[in-house]
């Protein structure tokens, strides 16, 4: 079950075992960080981020982002995910 991402887990009060996505599907088609899941990233020049592909990305116009707690930078295509700050003040304006 894993290939499709859903992965064994335990509670850790009352020790059940259950089977659990990482995150929300719906979270999976936002940028998110690789390694730790982190939805909470911040854009960067494409200049900081060491890639082999870096002046291939920064042609295309690809972001750049990085990952506060894990500090891995990278290269998404994916958009990055609204906060409710960014929802308040959008439609707030309107």
């Amino acid at each position: 079950m894993s290939i499709f991402g859903v992965y064994p887990w335990r509670c850790t009060e009352c020790h059940a075992r259950f089977h659990s996505r990482l995150m929300p599907l719906s979270y999976s088609f936002r940028a998110h960080c690789p390694f730790c899941g982190n939805l909470e990233l911040k854009r960067i020049s494409p200049e900081f981020v060491e890639s082999p592909f870096r002046i291939f990305w920064k042609v295309l116009g690809v972001p750049a982002f990085r990952c506060d707690p894990c500090r891995y930078k990278y290269f998404s295509v994916l958009p990055l995910r609204e906060t409710e700050e960014q929802v308040y003040t959008t439609s707030s304006a309107k």
